[in-house]
């Protein structure tokens, strides 16, 4: 009975595992720009990024947060998707 109430309570992710990875990208990319900035500009540069990851992923910030939250706790697929978004990464360069 425990293990079905588990299983019923087990997040249902919006994205896709690709998405996933290019989000984690874009929070990393997000923190690293924003590195040495002072507070105000942290925050708009902060508002700024919310906003067009919203539009980039059809999914409110409250989503893209419980997204990225879910996936911490999700210890398999965190590493999973940190794998994805390593060779994504390494795409790029």
């Amino acid at each position: 009975m425990i293990a079905c109430q588990q299983q019923d309570n087990k997040y249902v992710y919006k994205l896709n595992d690709e998405q996933l990875a290019r989000l984690i990208l874009d929070v990393q990319l997000t923190e690293v720009t924003m590195t040495g900035l002072p507070q105000p500009q942290q925050d708009s540069l902060r508002q700024l990024f919310s906003q067009k990851m919203s539009a980039i992923y059809g999914l409110s910030a409250a989503e893209l947060e419980a997204e990225v939250n879910a996936l911490e706790m999700d210890t398999r697929k965190h590493t999973e998707i940190l794998k994805l978004s390593k060779m994504l990464s390494d795409s790029i360069r």
